[in-house]
C-alpha cells in the first residue's frame, strides 16, 4: 500500500474533493426543490421530474462510459474524462438558479447528469484499477464518505438562504393546491407572503465556484502527462518481497456471472432509489407533513441529522470494509435500514424527535451500502472493464423512478407525505430478498 501512496498522492486528494463536489449538488437540490418548483411555476410532483430526467442522463452515460473504458487504455484519456465531467458539474450550478421554466430546469439537470455519470463512473472503476479488488475498499468508502461531506454540507450551506426566501406553504403552481398538494384555503381578504427567491441563486453559484479547484487539479494532472498505472503492474513484485497473497476474483461461469449482475443491479435499482428519496425528499416531507408542520429551519435540521448519521457511518466504514467481509457489512446495514424505515412508517409523524431520532438512524445504517456493495461485486467477478458501470445502471434506475414518486406521493396521496415511508419500509424488505438470493447464488 505504501508505493501505491507515494505513487498516487497527487491524485487522491483531487478525487475526494471532485466526489466532495458531487455530493454538494445532489444534495443541494433536496432543500431547494421547493423554490425550484416556484421559480418554474410547478407543484413539487411535477417538478420531481428533473431527478427522472437527470437519472436517465447519467445511466445512459455511465454505460457509454463503461464500455468506452474498455478500449480507452491511456492515462490521459481517463483524466480527460474527469476534467470534462467536472466542467459541466460547473454549468449544472450556475444554469439551475436562473431556470425559470421547466424546460431550462431539465437542460441543466442533463449537464449534471452527464458529468455525473462520467466522473462516478470513471472514479470508482480508477480505485480499483490503481488499487487492486482488496486494497481498494477502504479507497472506495473514502470516495463515497466525501459524496456524504458535500450532503451533509449542502444543507447547512442553504439554510441562511432558505431563511431569507421565507415558508413555501401556501405557495403554488396551481390555483387550486400549494406547491405541497395541499388545497389552498386563503380567504379574499388575506394574502399570502410572497417568496423572495432571489437568494436560491448563492448556494448555487458558491458550489459552481468550488469545481474550479478540481477542474484546475485535473487540468494540471494532464499538462504533466500524469501516468496511472494498473494495480498488478505496480505491486506484484513488493507483494511476493512481502509474501502476501492478492485475491482476485474467482472465475465463474457466464451464466452466473450474468444472473448475479442481474440480481445486483436489481439491489442497486431498490437501495440507491430508496436512499435518493431521503436525499430529495426529506426537507419537503418536513415542511409539507400536516402533523409535524416543519418550518424551514426544522425541516433544514431534518435534512442535516440524516446527513450526519450518514456521515458518521461513511467515517467509521473505511475503518470496518479493513476488518470485516463486505457480505457481512451488507447484511448488517439492510437490516438496520429495514428497521428504521419501518420504524418510520409508524412513527416518522408523529412527533420533531421521533422524525429526527428515526432519519438519523436510517443515514447512519444506509451510509456503507453502496460502495461496499462495489467491493463485494469486486470480489466475484472483474469489474474495471465493461461491467463497471453495473452499479450505476441499477443506481441511476431507483434514482430516476423511486424520487419521482415520492413527489407524487407528497403531493398526492391520501395519507400525506407518511406514504414516502410506506415506500421506504416496502423497499427495505425486497431489497433484502434480494441480496438473500444474490449471496446464495455467488456462495
Amino acid at each position: 500500500l505504501k508505493p501505491l501512496l507515494k505513487r498516487y498522492w497527487s491524485v487522491l486528494p483531487i478525487t475526494w474533493l471532485l466526489h466532495l463536489g458531487l455530493g454538494l449538488p445532489i444534495s443541494i437540490s433536496g432543500p431547494t426543490l421547493p423554490y425550484l418548483a416556484l421559480n418554474t411555476g410547478q407543484s413539487l410532483g411535477q417538478v420531481s421530474i428533473v431527478y427522472t430526467v437527470r437519472s436517465i442522463i447519467v445511466c445512459v452515460t455511465s454505460i457509454g462510459v463503461g464500455l468506452l473504458l474498455g478500449r480507452l487504455s491511456s492515462s490521459r484519456s481517463k483524466l480527460l474524462l474527469l476534467l470534462v465531467g467536472s466542467f459541466l458539474g460547473a454549468g449544472y450550478a450556475f444554469l439551475t438558479p436562473i431556470a425559470n421554466s421547466p424546460v431550462t430546469l431539465i437542460l441543466a439537470q442533463c449537464l449534471f447528469g452527464i458529468g455525473c455519470g462520467t466522473v462516478d463512473t470513471v472514479n470508482n472503476m480508477l480505485v480499483i484499477f490503481l488499487f487492486g479488488p482488496v486494497l481498494s475498499r477502504s479507497f472506495s468508502h473514502s470516495l463515497h464518505f466525501c459524496v456524504v461531506i458535500g450532503g451533509f454540507l449542502a444543507p447547512v450551506l442553504a439554510q441562511p438562504f432558505l431563511l431569507q426566501m421565507g415558508d413555501i406553504s401556501g405557495q403554488t403552481g396551481s390555483q387550486q393546491t400549494d406547491v405541497c398538494g395541499n388545497a389552498k384555503n386563503v380567504s379574499a381578504n388575506s394574502s399570502q407572503p410572497d417568496v423572495d427567491l432571489a437568494p436560491l441563486k448563492w448556494p448555487y453559484i458558491i458550489v459552481g465556484s468550488l469545481h474550479s479547484i478540481w477542474i484546475i487539479g485535473y487540468a494540471i494532472l494532464l499538462a504533466i502527462n500524469f501516468q496511472l498505472v494498473k494495480f498488478q503492474s505496480v505491486s506484484e513484485k513488493q507483494a511476493d518481497e512481502q509474501a502476501v497473497t492478492v485475491t482476485s476474483p474467482n472465475r465463474m461461469s457466464r451464466r452466473r456471472t450474468a444472473i448475479i449482475v442481474g440480481l445486483f443491479v436489481l439491489f442497486y435499482i431498490l437501495h440507491v432509489g430508496q436512499e435518493n428519496m431521503f436525499w430529495s425528499h426529506l426537507y419537503s416531507f418536513g415542511i409539507c407533513s400536516r402533523r409535524l408542520k416543519m418550518t424551514p429551519a426544522d425541516a433544514s435540521l431534518l435534512s442535516t441529522i440524516f446527513f450526519v448519521g450518514f456521515l458518521v457511518s461513511r467515517a467509521i466504514g473505511i475503518v470496518i470494509s479493513r476488518l470485516f467481509l463486505p457480505a457481512k457489512i451488507l447484511l448488517f446495514q439492510l437490516t438496520g435500514c429495514f428497521i428504521a424505515t419501518v420504524l418510520l412508517a409508524i412513527l416518522g409523524e408523529s412527533s420533531h424527535l421521533a422524525a429526527y431520532i428515526c432519519c438519523g438512524m436510517y443515514g447512519f445504517c444506509i451510509a456503507m451500502v453502496f460502495p461496499t456493495g462495489i467491493t463485494w461485486l469486486a470480489s466475484k467477478i472483474e469489474v474495471t472493464g465493461s461491467l463497471s458501470s453495473a452499479w450505476f445502471i441499477g443506481a441511476y434506475v431507483g434514482n430516476s423512478t423511486y424520487p419521482l414518486a415520492a413527489g407524487y406521493l407528497i403531493a398526492t396521496s391520501a395519507t400525506g407525505p407518511v406514504a414516502m415511508m410506506y415506500l421506504a419500509a416496502a423497499t427495505s424488505a425486497a431489497y433484502l430478498a434480494v441480496v438473500g438470493v444474490m449471496f446464495f447464488i455467488a456462495r
